[in-house]
Parts: C-alpha cells; sequence; structure tokens
C-alpha cells in the first residue's frame, strides 16, 4: 500500500515520501490490552491470504515471516509468493488512542523536524528513508 501511495496508482492520490509517517506500536500492547483487530499473514486481497481474529495475535510468528516482511525487496525468482507476504497487515477496528504510539519513522530530516516543531519528543523520532520506495 505504501508503494501504491508514493507513486499514485488505482486511484489513490499520490503522496510524496515526506509527509508519510510511519507509527510504531507495541504488539504486545494490542495483546495485553484486548484491542479490537485482525492480521493477516499476506495482502489481504489476495485469494491466498488467510485473516486471523485478534486473539491469536500473541502466536502472529507462527503465521507471519518476518525475514519477508523486512526484505528490502519484493521479487524474487526463489520465492514467488514474497510479494504477497511481504505486505501482511495488522487492521485495527477503531483508532488507536495515542498513548500506544510508541515512536515515529520518518523519510527525511524535514519530515522530523515538522514533528519535532508539534511537540513530539526527539527521542521518539527516527528518519529511515530506506523504509520508503
Amino acid at each position: 500500500m505504501l508503494y501504491v501511495i508514493q507513486h499514485g496508482y488505482n486511484g489513490v492520490r499520490r503522496i510524496e515520501a515526506g509527509k508519510i509517517v510511519y507509527c510504531v506500536i507495541r504488539i504486545e500492547d494490542i495483546i495485553r490490552d484486548n484491542i479490537e483487530c485482525y492480521f493477516s499473514d499476506g495482502h489481504v486481497l489476495n485469494g491466498l491470504t488467510q485473516v486471523f481474529y485478534g486473539n491469536l495475535l500473541d502466536k502472529v510468528d507462527e503465521y507471519v515471516h518476518y525475514n519477508e516482511v523486512f526484505a528490502y525487496r519484493w521479487d524474487d525468482d526463489e520465492n514467488l509468493d514474497l510479494k504477497r507476504r511481504k505486505e501482511a497487515e495488522l487492521l485495527l477496528k477503531n483508532d488507536l488512542p495515542a498513548q500506544y504510539i510508541k515512536g515515529f519513522v520518518v523519510y527525511n530530516i524535514e519530515a522530523k523536524q515538522l514533528l519535532l516543531s508539534m511537540g513530539v519528543n526527539e527521542k521518539k523520532v527516527v528518519v529511515k528513508p530506506n523504509y520508503y520506495f
């Protein structure tokens, strides 16, 4: 989805990377507080993908392959299902209260400065351009 947002495909309005902010959460907090959610083992629109109720979130490691989710590339002739699995998702039923956000990842220093100007603690903001396309 990030790729689609950054490039403006499929009727989605293009948004430049510097205006996209990752909100970092801890799955342990979602489990502990029984936040209603679902997760998938791949892109949810793919017929091979399985979707699981949040009550199985404590077993997410059995369903989601983190080495594939965090793979830099998704085109692998040895692993033709990589693209689907890389797009595993955690979907929350409702808005998540701000106290669950542990940090932010941004594309560049300008985006970081903007968050800092809004009062975000500098220790909570990390610049990671390689997290973007």
